[in-house]
């Protein structure tokens, strides 16, 4: 046999390897590529809903000083400043002990929630938070987020107060 024969072969070979591969991958990817629905790879917990709580129902707990830090950047190109105290209401559950374990973590971790704030506030643009209806809608993102982060329903309010932003000229 001459070595243009040999050579044939190997070639030969070779493609067939690489059909085989193709053919093997496709196979294999579109055996992941189903009719599963996304949510069954992903776990989601809906923390219950808590009814309204009084005042005299719920822990107060300050986040330490005021809060002084930048907003997101507006559409014209200006970034304002905000600076508040945020206070957050925690509810007495049906299981007491469970209150005081998760108030004395909470507690001790107030640095993790002005970091959620803070992190709010980076993301919400001076217009969008210099009304009532913007401060509101603020306090309750901060709320849904400290919910998530600590992993509880029994934050059921932030307030804040001595508020100030400012959209720089």
């Amino acid at each position: 046999m001459d070595k243009s024969k040999v050579m044939l072969f190997i070639i030969i070979g070779l493609l067939v390897a690489l059909i085989g591969t193709v053919i093997g991958v496709t196979i294999f990817l579109t055996g992941m590529v189903g009719d599963t629905d996304p949510e069954d790879f992903h776990e989601h917990t809906q923390l219950p809903v808590v009814a309204h709580m009084g005042i005299m129902e719920t822990e107060v707990v300050s986040l330490g000083a005021d809060i002084l830090t930048n907003l997101a950047i507006d559409t014209d190109g200006r970034q304002g400043i905000v600076r508040t105290s945020i206070v957050v209401g925690i509810a007495h559950g049906d299981d007491e002990a469970e209150f005081n374990a998760f108030l004395a973590g909470f507690n001790s971790r107030t640095e993790i929630a002005r970091n959620v704030a803070i992190d709010v506030f980076g993301g919400l643009t001076f217009n969008e938070v210099n009304s009532p209806e913007g401060r509101r809608a603020a306090e309750e993102e901060i709320r849904i987020r400290l919910q998530g982060t600590f992993e509880s329903n029994l934050i059921v309010n932030v307030s804040t107060s001595n508020w100030f932003v400012q959209n720089p000229r």
